[in-house]
């Protein structure tokens, strides 16, 4: 009986462990298409704010609905700066000439293809861009404005202009290099995507750098979140260095998190020193 219970151990224990591999396959799969699906949603805000500016340059936002069914956004009209809508007049007929109404149909159509890539899967990515639309002070349920200025600025590099080598200003709690601040040719931050266990994250470096103080805090439970952070054309290695050789009087160590061009302090409890400690070089390093 005993060479009977043994073999039965065993074949639970490889069952167990196959068991747990495949469950860890699956994870890492859903990880994956959380990552590929948010960034699809990504892409396909910028593709639909610059096809408007192409054709319609005084649109500042373009309407988003649920469709019928509610599977993903559709189009619902294309707005200027004070909110007017620039296709449709009160009653919903079409406005413009033959040229312009064809010109905004084929608009239309073509963003159509983007707008079903944008669903209640990566609502985290695409809510970043979007405000709730409203009509006469009333929040109109289900429908939604796509700021495009926003959308095309938040993947747009930094131009060269006359501020100085080392130039750089503080946006929305993000170093951003390359312009002073007050300068027109200056970018916002970049908008990423980050894992924080199995989930999907999206912000700036400077709302990474608050995950990034929870998941490393040593009076908290474990956390995990990714090294790398992505935006739909690039990834960026996060660099994280001890700014000092020693924590604050409430045990946080500051750290400098970077990436080209952009970088945030943060400050992290912890019992021993949580990062290499930055050398003098790169204490008063420009970014670039």
């Amino acid at each position: 009986m005993t060479g009977a219970n043994d073999s039965t151990t065993t074949v639970q224990e490889e069952a167990a462990r196959a068991a747990e591999e495949t469950a860890a396959a699956v994870r890492a799969l859903v990880r994956r298409s959380r990552a590929v699906n948010g960034l699809m949603a990504m892409l396909s805000l910028r593709a639909i704010a610059a096809c408007v500016r192409a054709v319609l340059p005084a649109a500042a936002t373009v309407g988003l609905r649920w469709s019928e069914h509610g599977l993903f956004l559709e189009q619902a009209g294309y707005f200027g700066q004070q909110g007017q809508c620039l296709d449709l007049d009160d009653e919903g007929a079409p406005l413009g000439d033959q040229e312009f109404r064809a010109s905004v149909g084929q608009l239309t159509e073509r963003i159509s293809v983007f707008c079903r890539n944008l669903n209640e899967a990566n609502v985290h990515v695409w809510s970043q861009l979007t405000s709730d639309a409203a009509a006469f002070g009333t929040i109109l349920d289900g429908e939604y404005r796509l700021d495009i200025g926003k959308t095309l600025a938040s993947a747009e590099p930094a131009r060269a202009c006359s501020c100085p080598v080392g130039s750089h200003a503080i946006t929305s709690g993000v170093t951003v290099a390359g312009h002073k601040a007050g300068c027109p040719d200056g970018r916002e931050p970049r908008l990423y995507v980050w894992h924080e266990g199995i989930e999907l994250s999206t912000g700036t470096l400077a709302d990474y750098g608050q995950a990034f103080e929870i998941a490393h805090d040593d009076s908290l439970p474990t956390g995990d979140i990714s090294e790398e952070i992505r935006t739909w054309d690039a990834d960026f290695p996060v660099q994280a260095w001890c700014l000092d050789d020693k924590p604050d009087r409430d045990g946080c160590w500051p750290v400098r998190l970077s990436v080209p061009g952009e970088q945030v302090t943060v400050h992290i409890w912890s019992c021993s020193q949580p990062f290499p400690p930055a050398d003098a070089t790169t204490r008063t390093e420009t970014m670039r």
